[in-house]
């Protein structure tokens, strides 16, 4: 009964803060909304276990503590959002998700895609607690760190002859940690690669509709990705690569949504949110550096057609590209040498 309420504790403090941070940052439309939710929830997660860990504190009351204490603090946007401007938005949330789920069942293709993605998804949901983790890499480090970091109760260095335990990203690991804290077990790690294949997908969907490619080619991009054997398989197990691309998928997103912004006060929350879900990725997987070049070839691209009216935009996208990579960037944290 515990794990039960621990966990919903944990979700419920996590949405409300989470809830706050959006309603300050004004997201606009339900694709933008869902996404920025996301990369806000996660990049509490991990600054809530950087902070517990320099206080030697990575357990599951800590977590539950840290993120009441958020909630409470962020409350009075939430309740403000909640109360003034969710009514208003409502309708116009449900109208674009009809919008969006009538295009998928006005094509019988899509329709039928959509209905096999969507099963396999419940699928893999049932697996993730039916079957333990077993691949052997979780258990050689994704999982294993796991285990050393509850132990010491610090994400701080420890002694291992595996060196990937320490060295490499851990912004991954620590969804795990998240779960695996709460829970008691790693019974339900398996969802930090499932919830990022839904968010992808979600971003596939709306990177294509931002370069204005029609609603059912988009919806298709974004189906026929969840049907990738790696994908598939990935979904269900505790490594790291369908979150990196999730980040990733994001970060593109917010770029192209923050630099195709027409209007005269351009929206920076979009560019807020490419940082933040640079420096996740960043955090995630040191492969992250390989799509660099093509955020580059896509600014350039836009800045050359726009007729380079979009340099402060790119500005400010570099500065909290930077400022995302240092805040939640762990992999330093995994560096320091634990007091004896």
């Amino acid at each position: 009964m515990i794990q039960l309420l621990s966990i919903v504790g944990a979700i419920l403090f996590l949405a409300s803060s989470s809830i706050g941070l959006i309603a300050v940052l004004r997201m606009r439309g339900i694709i933008s909304s869902v996404l920025g939710f996301f990369i806000v929830a996660y990049a509490t997660i991990v600054l809530l276990a950087e902070i517990l860990s320099e206080l030697h504190a990575i357990q599951r009351e800590a977590f539950l503590i840290g993120h009441l204490l958020m909630s409470i603090a962020l409350f009075p946007w939430t309740f403000k959002f909640i109360r003034g401007r969710l009514p208003k938005r409502l309708p116009q949330d449900f109208r674009q998700g009809y919008y969006i789920g009538r295009g998928i069942f006005s094509d019988p293709i899509l329709g039928i895609l959509f209905l096999f993605v969507f099963v396999a998804m419940l699928w893999g949901a049932y697996l993730i607690v039916a079957v333990p983790p077993n691949t052997w890499d979780s258990l050689l480090y994704h999982l294993s760190r796991v285990g050393h970091w509850l132990h010491n109760e610090t994400l701080h260095h420890f002694n291992t002859p595996n060196s990937t335990r320490t060295a490499w990203p851990i912004n991954a690991e620590i969804g795990l940690l998240w779960l695996t804290a709460l829970w008691g077990n790693d019974r339900l790690t398996g969802y930090v690669q499932w919830i990022a294949s839904i968010v992808a997908t979600i971003s596939i969907y709306g990177i294509a509709r931002r370069l204005r490619f029609p609603q059912s080619a988009s919806m298709f991009a974004a189906l026929i990705w969840n049907t990738f054997t790696i994908v598939v398989v990935q979904a269900t197990s505790t490594k790291n690569d369908l979150l990196t691309a999730a980040f990733c998928s994001v970060a593109f997103y917010f770029l192209l949504d923050g630099l195709l912004d027409t209007s005269s006060k351009w929206h920076k929350a979009s560019l807020v949110l490419f940082g933040l879900s640079i420096g996740l990725a960043g955090g995630t997987k040191f492969a992250t550096v390989l799509i660099l070049p093509g955020v580059g070839c896509l600014a350039i691209s836009i800045i050359l057609r726009d007729k380079n009216q979009h340099f402060p935009k790119l500005a400010y996208a570099t500065v909290w590209g930077v400022v995302g990579f240092a805040l939640l960037d762990s992999t330093a944290v995994t560096q320091a040498k634990q007091k004896r």
